[in-house]
């Protein structure tokens, strides 16, 4: 029996990208589409994102009950959008918009999460069945796909990206119920842009896929820029601390057991 896969685009001001990056997964949900969803998280964008996605969302809220009373027929449900802040629509980092797009994933029944940048030129229907193969044969809780910016317009080639920063992945959706039990050491890593230092941190068990993504070169200026970077620093803070807390823990539990394991052979 199928698993059922749902992919989450995390996004945040890809107008300009949007569409052609969405377009290959519709083609990818059509081919099972009892067992595969497709989620668009808007992280509160403010350019054409979600007007470019516009005719292949699903429809929710007034829509969905015009559809239901009057029969409305022009509904197309290829593709879910969901913001990261229902309320307020702001942008709340990437890390947020990762934790509602695995709720709504959830709630939808996924046993496996794809997780894919916006700004991805080349997210076909073919990387992302490998992928799932790949997590579904391992015994691994998550693959990471390898990732590379695309050439510039002045023909420089930025090269490969991190791969502690390839936020393009298949995990297991047990693996994260942390998260959603609300567990403090993942809401505090996840939140935020550090998102892909979180996953590497708290997900162990984990393996590198033979899929390779291009993306769209960092368009992150200013403010927004500097927010990420301070984001990623303070995820990666935490990591440090958490651990340095972590240790210390252990040395004292070592430092209480000695005199009683002594004790005990006498």
């Amino acid at each position: 029996m199928a698993e059922k896969v749902t992919v989450i685009f995390p996004a945040y001001n890809e107008g300009s990208n949007i569409r052609g990056a969405v377009s290959p997964l519709i083609s990818w949900r059509r081919a099972d589409p009892a067992n595969r969803n497709v989620i668009i998280v808007n992280d509160g964008s403010m350019d054409a994102t979600v007007r470019n996605v516009s005719r292949d969302i699903a429809q929710t809220g007034w829509q969905r009950f015009l559809q239901r009373t009057f029969g409305t027929t022009n509904v197309r449900k290829e593709v879910e959008l969901i913001n990261s802040d229902p309320i307020f629509r702001r942008n709340m980092g990437k890390g947020a918009a990762f934790l509602a797009g695995a709720r709504r994933a959830r709630q939808l029944g996924a046993e496996i999460l794809v997780t894919i940048d916006a700004d991805v030129l080349d997210a076909t229907p073919a990387k992302i069945d490998t992928m799932v193969r790949e997590l579904r044969v391992s015994e691994k809780d998550m693959v990471i796909a390898n990732a590379a910016e695309h050439k510039s317009a002045d023909g420089k080639f930025p090269g490969s990206i991190p791969k502690w920063m390839v936020g393009d992945r298949a995990i297991r959706m047990v693996t994260l119920e942390p998260l959603f039990r609300g567990k403090p050491k993942w809401v505090n890593l996840i939140q935020g842009y550090g998102m892909e230092v979180a996953l590497n941190d708290l997900i162990r068990k984990k393996v590198n896929s033979v899929v390779e993504f291009t993306h769209q070169p960092a368009l992150r200026t200013g403010a927004i820029k500097i927010r990420q970077q301070r984001e990623i620093v303070k995820t990666l803070n935490l990591k440090d601390e958490r651990k340095f807390r972590a240790d210390k823990l252990r040395e004292k539990r070592k430092k209480r057991a000695g005199p009683r394991i002594m004790q005990t052979r006498k």
